[in-house]
């Protein structure tokens, strides 16, 4: 079986270091914090995206305040970074049971492999895409597609999990099995998920099960 893996909001709870490092970007500039609870709701689909829809007050050369961002961001992301409950258990259970492992991210993947060396589960993946590993990120299908060919295994096989929109929208689009997460800080919008869990240890304990 191969589980594609999301990283923000299904393995990891980032979402204050990234909030912090954008409003360390945007007081860079001179204008005041957002709220917590606007910022997160940008978070998953890639930093231009993220930069842009938070920086919507101000005009700002995107690409020069999406470096201020990564610089921000590469400073503080193991401030208040922490693994979900049940992450490691899981993924230990998941490799233990011969299961291939991928994560498909729309962070880019120098921060990725940081962030999986710090929590020391990058061995346990197979295979690590972020959104400039390939032309086309989430939710475009072929990161799914490129997991698929790299490991070998077969799409009905396969199982997408996360807690955004885009996932289970690139896991359609893909035709392979999803499941939502509810812990993260995604929503479902008008996706349609295979399954739906509240735990990463419910997550797991299924997909065991499904063997």
């Amino acid at each position: 079986m191969l589980v594609m893996l999301d990283l923000d909001g299904t393995l990891i709870d980032s979402s204050a270091d990234i909030c912090n490092a954008v409003n360390l970007a945007r007081k860079s500039h001179g204008v005041p914090a957002h709220p917590f609870e606007f910022l997160v709701k940008h978070i998953g689909d890639g930093v231009y995206s993220l930069i842009r829809k938070t920086f919507r007050d101000k005009d700002i050369d995107l690409a020069e305040t999406v470096e201020r961002y990564r610089k921000f961001y590469a400073e503080h992301m193991v401030d208040e970074t922490v693994l979900f409950p049940d992450v490691l258990t899981g993924l230990q259970a998941m490799r233990q049971a011969g299961y291939k492992l991928a994560i498909i991210s729309n962070k880019e993947e120098t921060p990725i492999r940081r962030l999986l060396k710090h929590f020391e589960i990058e061995e346990y993946f197979d295979v690590i895409l972020g959104a400039n590993s390939i032309p086309n990120p989430k939710p475009h299908p072929d990161p799914i597609f490129t997991v698929i060919e790299k490991t070998g295994c077969k799409p009905e096989s396969a199982w997408m999990v996360g807690d955004h929109f885009i996932d289970l929208e690139t896991a359609r689009r893909a035709g392979v099995k999803s499941i939502f997460v509810t812990y993260g800080i995604g929503t479902i919008e008008n996706e349609h998920p295979t399954k739906t869990f509240s735990s990463f240890k419910d997550v797991y304990r299924f997909l065991l099960n499904e063997k």
